[in-house]
């Protein structure tokens, strides 16, 4: 990706940043997304994080279906996870 690809993907990103109900802090934790009744995961970082969303960096997502369960290391419990946005190698995700 390119310079310009670069500015554009953070602009909408920040767009899309403004559009939120609830604001998210920073974090750097280790996530998976698990899928097809927890026969599938992919590895992902959890950039930051509310109540009820995600920023997740993954090296190739392009096979992460747009519902998919969310497991935080350190967390007891999965999330609910639903795709809202994708961009180089990110997406966006509600939790439920």
């Amino acid at each position: 990706m390119n310079d310009d690809a670069h500015i554009l993907a953070d602009t909408i990103l920040a767009q899309q940043a403004e559009r939120r109900h609830e604001r998210r802090r920073k974090v750097l934790k280790t996530g998976l997304a698990a899928f097809n009744n927890g026969n599938s995961t992919f590895e992902c970082q959890v950039r930051d994080l509310s109540e009820t969303g995600a920023k997740l960096a993954f090296g190739d997502y392009a096979l992460v279906p747009n519902d998919f369960s969310l497991l935080i290391r350190g967390e007891a419990k999965a999330h609910k996870a639903h795709v809202m946005w994708r961009a180089a190698r990110a997406l966006g995700v509600r939790l439920g």
